[in-house]
């Protein structure tokens, strides 16, 4: 009792994009910490 292949397909594809999504979101967000981070490390050096 196999459901159609494109509607599987479909879904698996969505849910690979937004889990890709929101890694990409998290690495951005990750990115940008670390920058700020960075700047005040600068900023309180000698």
């Amino acid at each position: 009792m196999r459901k159609k292949a494109g509607g599987i397909g479909l879904r698996s594809c969505l849910t690979c994009i937004t889990s890709y999504l929101s890694l990409s979101k998290l690495l951005i967000y990750l990115e940008a910490f670390f920058s700020i981070a960075q700047l005040q490390l600068e900023r309180n050096g000698p």
